[in-house]
């Protein structure tokens, strides 16, 4: 006759490989081994380290099931996480992108600009607001983040950036896009360009969790 049901916890101490790569596989084994694979497993991860206290863990998907055990996908919060991705292929107006602070903390913004060459020598450049933590709304926009021409005459046809930033929870990051003349002043005429924007959280460091324990709480039953 089968089990119904085991109760298992798995210490594990996080790796400097496992943090570069942003999860740990910790084999959980149960007390008594199963007759088959027929049966439903459920785990959370708690955090046990003094080190650096916060949400660090968070609960994966499930791989290699036997009788005996599973491996549990543990996924490490403390390495950057891709909050938001917008990719614009050939637009030809002006693009607004908006990702709401849910807790203060730093963001890197990866933005990429390309001007397809269809148009005249008119310009765009990106605009990035956020608002620091002490309520303050910073902005940069040209000259910092240069700009894409129409032809690619002068100013060139591509742009990217990497753009750190601490912003405040509860508030707003904004990325637009605006066209304008060879002056930068006023409308401009339109043309086509590429747009990407990659949003990255990041609550700390990777190095700071090695070395970080967590406990995989798991539980089984069988069908």
């Amino acid at each position: 006759m089968a089990n119904i049901s085991a109760i298992a916890k798995t210490p594990h101490v996080i790796t400097a490989q496992e943090a570069a790569q942003g999860y740990a596989v910790v084999h959980v084994t149960w007390p008594s081994p199963f007759y088959d694979t027929n049966y439903a497993i459920t785990f959370g991860v708690e955090d046990t380290s003094n080190l650096t206290p916060g949400l660090n863990f968070s609960v994966g998907d499930k791989h290699n099931v036997t009788p005996q055990g599973f491996d549990a996908t543990v996924y490490l919060l403390a390495v950057p996480i891709v909050q938001q991705t917008k990719n614009y292929i050939g637009v030809g107006a002006p693009e607004t992108i908006l990702y709401p602070v849910l807790a203060t903390g730093t963001f890197v913004e990866t933005l990429y600009y390309q001007s397809l060459g269809l148009g005249d020598s008119s310009t765009l450049w990106p605009t990035l607001s956020w608002t620091d933590p002490q309520g303050n709304v910073q902005t940069l926009t040209i000259p910092y983040l240069g700009t894409i021409s129409g032809d690619g005459s002068g100013q060139g046809l591509l742009q990217n950036y990497s753009l750190p930033v601490l912003a405040l929870g509860g508030t707003t990051i904004s990325l637009t896009t605006q066209f304008g003349n060879s002056d930068q002043i006023g409308a401009g005429n339109p043309f086509q360009y590429n747009w990407a924007v990659n949003v990255q959280s990041l609550p700390q460091t990777a190095g700071n969790i090695v070395g970080n324990k967590c406990v995989v709480h798991a539980m089984a039953s069988h069908r």
